[in-house]
């Protein structure tokens, strides 16, 4: 009985051992192998993922640049359009707030009909206004205003951009103080880290009041 039982029970041990080997092998985790392609194969997808975020990131950038020069370009062709259609006249030569400026093809000085703060034109009083490509940076387009006693303009200097390539004010005549018709040619440029998007821009002005 004892060596019949002894039997039996050794018999059933292998049993449950050879049953829990089973198991394990069944249930057993990632190879070597299978770990290292599956990290390939996570790598490979972090790369592709950084790679199109990366590439949204650029064009984004380079949108946001080329609109925001655009606009600076369209508001100073604007500014330029006001100014001179407000003009009295091209002046040749004026000092305005110190300093001495000539009109020709990177800058034009205007004289205006000086104004009250309602509306009216003051008698033989004249505001000068001038546009000018910085001669020390040729990115930025200026202008300076010169105001008559009374006048309800401000002595100002503004930044009209910031972005420019090319700017060139041609004359109907050769005689500057005597032209009657301004041709405005503007290039707005600024570099993205993909590409230097241009805007040109023009403008054709013919005085009101020559």
């Amino acid at each position: 009985m004892k060596h019949g039982t002894r039997g039996i029970c050794s018999r059933n041990m292998l049993h449950a051992l050879c049953f829990m080997s089973n198991s394990r092998r069944g249930g057993r985790g990632f190879t070597t192998i299978e770990l290292l392609i599956t990290v390939a194969i996570l790598a490979t997808v972090a790369v592709v993922t950084a790679d199109i975020f990366a590439s949204h990131y650029l064009l984004f950038g380079s949108l946001s640049t080329t609109l925001e020069t655009e606009r600076s370009g369209f508001l100073a062709i604007e500014n330029i359009r006001g100014a001179t259609l407000g003009a009295r006249r091209i002046l040749g030569a004026a000092t305005i707030n110190g300093v001495p400026y000539s009109s020709g093809t990177s800058t034009l000085i205007l004289e205006l009909p000086a104004v009250d703060i309602s509306g009216n034109l003051l008698p033989a009083l004249y505001d000068t206004v001038v546009l000018y490509r910085d001669p020390t940076d040729q990115t930025k387009l200026w202008t300076e205003t010169a105001v008559a006693v009374g006048s309800a303009r401000q002595t100002t200097k503004r930044l009209l951009s910031d972005f420019v390539q090319d700017l060139i004010f041609l004359y109907n005549n050769n005689t500057v103080s005597s032209a009657t018709q301004v041709d405005v040619s503007l290039i707005v440029s600024r570099a993205t880290r993909a590409t230097t998007p241009e805007t040109p821009l023009s403008l054709t002005i013919d005085l009101r009041n020559p």
